[in-house]
């Protein structure tokens, strides 16, 4: 979705622990989210 609607600002990607699987998208004032899975808390 994120490609679709141009905001994908990371791609997809897993990384090794302690970070997990990561993503960022833009939204429409220009801030970046950052989407994680995977991170112990």
């Amino acid at each position: 979705m994120g490609r679709n609607a141009e905001c994908l600002a990371w791609e997809p990607e897993l990384l090794p622990p302690p970070v997990g699987y990561i993503c960022a998208l833009r939204d429409p004032d220009g801030n970046t989210v950052e989407f994680s899975y995977g991170q112990e808390l």
